[in-house]
């Protein structure tokens, strides 16, 4: 056994090797997603309830319209950066969870993950990224 293998087998005993940008699409996907991959479970299903009460009670009084638009604005304006900061935990929480040589290695070559990240907010961005574009 080589010496990294050796520290790859010492350092995945405590340590996670999870790819961070997966963990940024999925709470693209569903606000604390990328929370529970990443393995903090309680913290994103308390996101999953919170993005769910916030459509519920914007949708309560949406359909009641009793002068309840700067209500509901507040709340938009509330979700988007509950989002935005989701996407960036859930990045962190992977990140700081794997061991060196893995990110080492994620960071040798461009992650295809982060493509899809963002080809989700600017078609063919990520072909770009890549270097599939030409």
């Amino acid at each position: 056994m080589t010496e990294l293998e050796v520290l790859l087998s010492n350092e995945q005993k405590s340590f996670s090797s999870k790819e961070p940008w997966l963990a940024v699409v999925l709470s693209q996907l569903l606000t604390g997603a990328g929370q529970i991959y990443a393995g903090k479970k309680t913290r994103g299903i308390i996101l999953i309830i919170l993005e769910l009460a916030f459509w519920l009670t914007a949708a309560w009084l949406i359909i009641g319209l009793n002068e309840s638009l700067p209500a509901v604005v507040i709340l938009i304006v509330i979700w988007i950066a509950i989002r935005i900061w989701s996407l960036f935990d859930a990045h962190k929480l992977v990140r700081i969870n794997n061991y060196r040589c893995f990110e080492n290695l994620r960071k040798g070559d461009k992650d295809p993950w982060l493509a899809v990240f963002l080809s989700a907010y600017l078609p063919g961005f990520g072909h770009l990224y890549l270097g599939f574009a030409e």
